[in-house]
């Protein structure tokens, strides 16, 4: 509950703040924010695949980044998610409800971002 995203405007109350929750975070351990736009999945993984910001991962590894970014062109109701991998390898990241917690479960990230949206899911590690 320390970490909630509905403090910026730019969240729509929280429910579009895991770029948010993630950016607090990457800026907490003194990196500079993912992608100009510190809201946006799709600038997230921009800035995460030019290289310089990110290497991609072939599977999941604590710390590393999760992320299914919003498509470019923008879908309407079709929203990415970005969240951070822990020491078990559960997903953390922020939800509709602007806290920061554990989950989703793999299940639901892979039936809600893949399977329902048709967004595809990278790792990073930063």
């Amino acid at each position: 509950g320390n970490l909630r995203s509905d403090s910026d405007p730019r969240t729509d109350g929280g429910n579009l703040g895991c770029a948010w929750a993630v950016n607090f975070l990457v800026k907490k351990i003194g990196l500079l924010p993912l992608g100009a736009d510190e809201v946006s999945t799709a600038e997230m993984y921009q800035a995460l695949t030019t290289g310089k910001r990110g290497t991609r991962l072939n599977q999941r590894a604590p710390g590393c980044l999760i992320i299914a970014p919003t498509p470019e062109p923008a879908r309407p109701h079709v929203h990415g998610h970005v969240g951070v991998i822990a020491p078990d390898l559960t997903i953390y990241s922020n939800h509709s409800n602007a806290l920061w917690s554990q989950g989703p479960s793999d299940e639901y990230w892979t039936q809600r971002y893949e399977t329902k949206f048709g967004l595809k899911t990278s790792f990073f590690a930063l």
